[in-house]
Parts: C-alpha cells; sequence; structure tokens
C-alpha cells in the first residue's frame, strides 16, 4: 500500500486522547494512524517530530466579516484560509451587520456558506 503523505513523529491530538504515532493521508483524506516503526510508503513524508498533530481541527471563533464587513474578509477567503490551515469545521462569530440575532439573519448566513 502507498499512500499520499505520512505525517511522522509527531503526537496525534483525537477525540481519544494523545497518541504518539504517525498520521496517513491519501486524496486529501485521513488514512489512518499508525505505530511510528510501521512501514508504509508514502510518496511524501513530513517531520512531525516535537509538534502537535491535529487532524480535522474546529475553529469555534471565526470572523468571517459577512455580511457588513466583506471589506475586510468575507467567508470564501476564510474558509479558505482555515482549509490550508487544516481547519475542517469553523463557527462564525455574530458580529456582522446586522447581527445574526434571529432565524431570519441566521439562515441568511447559511445561505452565504452554502454558495461560497
Amino acid at each position: 500500500m502507498t499512500i499520499d503523505l505520512r505525517i511522522a513523529g509527531g503526537t496525534v491530538v483525537t477525540p481519544a486522547g494523545v497518541t504518539a504515532a504517525d498520521l496517513l493521508v491519501t486524496d486529501g483524506r485521513i488514512a489512518g494512524l499508525v505505530s511510528r516503526e510501521t512501514v508504509v510508503e508514502a510518496t511524501e513524508t513530513i517531520d512531525a517530530t516535537g509538534r502537535l498533530v491535529l487532524p480535522g481541527m474546529v475553529d469555534v471563533h471565526v470572523h468571517t466579516r459577512e455580511p457588513g464587513y466583506e471589506h475586510k474578509d468575507d467567508i470564501l477567503t476564510t474558509s479558505r484560509q482555515a482549509a490550508a490551515g487544516g481547519v475542517t469545521t469553523m463557527f462564525g462569530m455574530p458580529n456582522l451587520a446586522p447581527p445574526t440575532v434571529d432565524v431570519e439573519t441566521l439562515t441568511d448566513v447559511f445561505r452565504r456558506y452554502e454558495e461560497s
């Protein structure tokens, strides 16, 4: 079996806790965790020795700035920035114009996410 990427030597943080393991990635998706001694052929290996590996990180405090402050940022660019950093889920803060304080405004924000 050949995988695309092995993130080796780090400490992997999962919902079950932290573990010393290597993270395997294929086709942009997590393929598994293996012990550091397990032989797996990888196209690319990243040395994460001494670092935390956070697969599928959730960011619960994101300022998308849309609607109302698109001159600062927007949902599309914020989503791309999050994905580039390994964030798979983000929660937009309600400090928008208008603020997200009712169902109508929240529905509008969700529509904007779908369209981005």
